[in-house]
């Protein structure tokens, strides 16, 4: 393995940041943090640790640009640091966001990358995360947009900041018929945020008469699963296969 193999890849996410260490042609060793204490130190150190010169970078968040991060990471000079942006995107895929590409967010753009890497058919890509995104990307690479849902976290946060009182102390139950308020407004978030999934995959798949990949990626693609009858292909890296390809080229 060459040290051009072995690179890092970093995802500043909007509630958390992934590293991966990918070597032996495999993505391994997923770190998450959060963004408290001093995340571009621990990163700088991590890096540090493995004999590896190549970092490849994506942020959703403005703080985390370029500019920022080549000058926080103050031990890494001698190294190989590229950043994807939202223009990078135009390499790969015709995206729907043409008179406005930044509001696409790189992350929904990797996404679609990632699941290239992996399929030439037409695609969806579904991402539980903060929020609900679902794309679809045709054979062709043409973006055709997508829509967004709010999360269940994003629901149930909602509800805590509406009530006069504090339900987060309840224990919640898995049952159909609820007793106390966690596990109505539980229940409840899980069918608003994720039934919608399956209806709009119906709707596309109609639209186009297609027969698309669906892929589904982030923290609460379980949920999104268990609320679907599609067969739905689970990939935890996608971002970090979009990035991947964004580093080869195509």
């Amino acid at each position: 393995m060459t040290l051009e193999n072995k690179k890092f890849l970093i995802d500043f996410g909007h509630t958390r940041c992934k590293v991966a260490f990918f070597s032996d042609d495999k993505i391994s060793t997923i770190e998450r943090y959060d963004y408290s204490g001093n995340l571009v130190t621990d990163i700088e150190k991590l890096i540090l640790k493995h004999d590896c010169k190549n970092v490849v970078c994506s942020s959703v968040l403005p703080k985390y640009n370029e500019d920022f991060l080549i000058k926080s990471f103050s031990k890494l000079k001698n190294f190989n640091i590229k950043f994807f942006n939202i223009d990078d995107s135009l390499i790969f895929i015709n995206p729907a966001y043409k008179d406005n590409l930044n509001r696409l967010g790189v992350d929904r753009a990797l996404n679609l990358i990632g699941a290239r890497r992996r399929t030439e058919e037409d695609l969806i890509v579904v991402d539980a995360g903060t929020a609900t995104t679902i794309d679809y990307l045709d054979k062709n690479n043409v973006h055709h947009g997508g829509t967004i849902l709010p999360s269940k976290d994003l629901i149930v946060d909602t509800f805590k900041n509406m009530l006069d009182f504090d339900f987060s102390n309840e224990k919640i139950s898995e049952n159909l018929f609820s007793d106390n308020t966690a596990s109505s407004i539980n229940h409840g978030a899980e069918l608003s945020a994720y039934i919608g999934v399956e209806k709009f995959i119906d709707e596309i798949i109609v639209h186009f008469n297609s027969n698309p990949i669906i892929f589904v990626t982030g923290g609460a693609y379980l949920d999104v699963i268990h609320n679907c009858n599609y067969e739905l292909k689970h990939v935890e890296s996608l971002i970090f296969e979009g990035l991947l390809v964004y580093d080869k080229g195509m």
